[in-house]
């Protein structure tokens, strides 16, 4: 069981679509982790778990539907939010 009570966000790609939304998700108690690249929320999705997946749109390393496809392996019952597509 997590020892936090904050749920965690998984806040991928385009960090100007995302910056605004992290102050805005972290005083209503969420706990975001935001990575650049699609490759390595997977890779972090392997170690941790998530609440939520927050894509900004277009990744720079992958296409959304790579992206997807692949995360959905790992972050199998995790919603997936996606913005400026």
């Amino acid at each position: 069981m997590r020892q936090s009570l904050r749920k965690r966000i998984l806040a991928v790609g385009r960090a100007d679509l995302l910056e605004k939304l992290e102050p805005l998700l972290t005083r209503a108690w969420f706990e975001v982790h935001r990575v650049p690249l699609g490759e390595t929320a997977i890779s972090l999705g392997l170690e941790m778990s998530f609440d939520l997946v927050l894509v900004g749109c277009p990744l720079a390393d992958l296409q959304f539907s790579e992206f997807l496809s692949r995360s959905r392996k790992v972050l199998a019952d995790t919603p997936v939010l996606v913005a400026g597509v």
